[in-house]
């Protein structure tokens, strides 16, 4: 296991910082996320991935500021859109997140079942809020993976949750003026090396 350095450095100096109110909120949600992550990743028997689902989805409504699974995923979208603007998909390479998504799906919402317009990302981050929802309200984990046609989220929901949540977390630091954190180290170390 190689650790990144960096980005280790960077979440202790965020931790250590003085903000301003709006700030120290987004830093303590960002905290509350690595803490979920955290415990998602432990590596025991006594977790299952059923509890690693759960703990995830914890993870980010802890960053997104709500618990609302439709609200969750426009406002993980606006993070992505919001910290990468102008990115090529060329830049944007190593991470699920492209800034070529568009509104392919559609998503219906409600008791009414209103269709909603919805990116890649939005449509996985439904589907793995349904996955946490039956494992909460029915005791049943049988939505373990996700698969749509060209989707770069594809697989199983704890894996792609995981490091979509890693991804988050760091494109979450931008706001910080951590602007290259969000990349990997080895993106990070072929960037210096050009």
């Amino acid at each position: 296991v190689v650790l990144d350095q960096e980005l280790i450095a960077a979440i202790y100096e965020l931790g250590t910082r003085r903000l301003s109110a709006q700030l120290s909120e987004t830093r303590n949600r960002i905290q509350t996320a690595i803490g979920w992550l955290a415990k998602a990743w432990r590596n025991t028997t006594s977790i299952s991935m059923a509890d690693r689902v759960v703990m995830l989805k914890t993870g980010f409504e802890a960053l997104t500021d709500t618990s609302d699974s439709w609200e969750s995923s426009v406002r993980l979208r606006q993070l992505f859109e919001s910290q990468l603007p102008g990115r090529s998909w060329h830049e944007c390479g190593d991470l699920l997140w492209s800034p070529l998504e568009t509104e392919r799906f559609v998503i219906l919402r409600g008791r009414r079942q209103t269709p909603w317009q919805a990116t890649d990302l939005q449509d996985w981050f439904v589907a793995f809020s349904y996955a946490r929802n039956s494992i909460i309200h029915q005791g049943e984990f049988n939505l373990v993976s996700y698969r749509k046609r060209k989707s770069t989220y594809n697989g199983q929901f704890v894996f792609v949750a995981e490091r979509l949540l890693r991804e988050s977390i760091r494109v979450s630091l931008i706001q910080f003026g951590y602007f290259d954190i969000w990349k990997t180290s080895v993106a990070r170390s072929r960037d210096a090396m050009v």
